[in-house]
């Protein structure tokens, strides 16, 4: 008989954020250690790019069995308004589900430097959006986007 044991969220949650960061390490160039923890107060991962100027990154991971709300999105702007200075620092959400097309336009839409970052469990980047408020940090910091599809 073989014994299947249910992980509990928070190693989920703790495998999901240092799958997260190792992705954003390797693949985007970032510079993140791991403050995720009962009172992180919504930030699992913390950073800045490798540019001069630094862009300050605050990161969310919510490894959910289903594409990201809306309610995600307010969740992130209220974390970034709390902890960054919104001219020199970017939020980024990552999902390994997705998110749903509202939580898109509403990310698209913030005035807010935002970003949405589809990563597997297991690491890969499928897909990640940056709205114009964080093309512009992203811009000012000598880095240009370059649309690409990945095959996955």
């Amino acid at each position: 008989m073989i014994l299947r044991r249910k992980l509990n969220t928070v190693t989920v949650g703790t495998a999901y954020e240092l799958a997260v960061m190792h992705s954003l390490t390797t693949q985007l160039k970032m510079n993140l250690m791991r403050v995720g923890g009962a009172n992180d107060r919504g930030v699992d991962l913390q950073g800045c790019t490798q540019t001069q100027p630094r862009i300050s990154l605050l990161v969310q991971c919510k490894c959910e069995n289903k594409k990201l709300s809306p309610r995600h999105i307010r969740e992130l702007q209220g974390t970034l308004i709390q902890h960054g200075n919104i001219n020199t620092t970017m939020a980024l959400l990552a999902s390994p589900e997705g998110f749903t097309s509202k939580t898109v336009a509403n990310a698209i839409a913030s005035t807010l430097p935002l970003s949405l970052l589809h990563i597997s469990t297991n690491g890969i980047l499928h897909n990640c959006i940056f709205n114009h408020p964080a093309s512009s940090l992203l811009n000012e910091a000598g880095l240009h986007l370059v649309k690409k599809r990945l095959n996955t």
